[in-house]
């Protein structure tokens, strides 16, 4: 995508990283929501929730990494220490 196109969508790629975790949240929300509904104690189905996780990422054979992990792993101007 063309910079001029990106920056018509996106004040800053710090907006599109928001914009993208907005959108990676709503997407897990209803999964874990599925296992809140679940009649189980709690540790239980949070167990469960990350064992659906780990085969997710077991069936992705691990190549999409975690999106939470890549992008704190990005730098920003705001985390970026003095020269």
């Amino acid at each position: 995508m063309p910079k001029a196109s990106f920056y018509n969508h996106f004040a800053s790629k710090e907006a599109f990283g928001a914009e993208v975790m907005e959108a990676y949240f709503d997407r897990n929300e209803g999964k874990l929501r599925d296992f809140c509904a679940i009649k189980m104690s709690r540790p239980v189905k949070l167990e469960a929730y990350f064992d659906e996780r780990i085969e997710a990422f077991r069936e992705a054979v691990f190549t999409k990494g975690c999106l939470l992990g890549n992008l704190s792993a990005e730098p920003t101007r705001a985390c970026r220490f003095p020269a």
